[in-house]
C-alpha cells in the first residue's frame, strides 16, 4: 500500500471511532458485584465454579494405559526387523500368530496405504471419538 491508501484509512477508522460512544455499565454493577464477592467470601464456595478439566486424570491414566498396551501388543505381534520399530534386532521375542477368520471375500478395488498412516489414523480417531464423547457429557451435565 501507498502512504496515501495508508493516510486515508487512518482518517476513515478515526472519524469511525469518533462517533462511537463509550459504554458505560448499569447503575447497580459495583454493588451486584460486591455483593457476589461478599456472598462468596461468607459461603465460601466461587460463584463461577470450580475449573474443572476437560479430561480429568482418571482418564489420562486410562488413555495411558491403552497407549502403553497398544505399544507393547504392536511390538509382541510383529517382532520382525522390517517393521515399525525394527526391534527384534536388540530382544527375541515369540512370534505370536493371530487366528484365521473364515470370513468370505468380496472383491473390493485395493488402495495402498503404510502401516505408519493405518496406526496414525486409528490413533487420531480413537482420540476424536474419545474427546467427542467427553465433550458430549460435559455440555449434557452443564444443560
Amino acid at each position: 500500500m501507498d502512504d496515501k491508501n495508508i493516510k486515508d484509512i487512518e482518517v476513515y477508522t478515526d472519524k469511525l471511532l469518533r462517533d462511537l460512544d463509550l459504554d458505560s455499565p448499569s447503575s447497580n454493577f459495583t454493588s451486584s458485584v460486591m455483593d457476589g464477592i461478599m456472598a462468596e467470601k461468607i459461603t465460601g464456595q466461587s460463584i463461577t465454579g470450580a475449573y474443572k478439566p476437560l479430561i480429568s486424570k482418571s482418564w489420562w491414566a486410562i488413555l495411558g494405559v491403552i497407549s502403553v498396551l497398544s505399544l507393547v501388543a504392536i511390538l509382541i505381534i510383529n517382532p520382525s526387523n522390517d517393521g515399525w520399530f525394527g526391534i527384534s534386532d536388540y530382544i527375541n521375542l515369540p512370534k505370536v500368530s493371530m487366528p484365521s477368520l473364515n470370513i468370505p471375500s468380496i472383491s473390493i478395488p485395493s488402495i495402498d496405504i503404510s502401516t505408519k498412516s493405518i496406526y496414525f489414523i486409528s490413533i487420531v480417531g480413537i482420540m476424536f471419538i474419545t474427546q467427542m464423547l467427553l465433550v458430549k457429557r460435559r455440555y449434557l451435565d452443564k444443560g
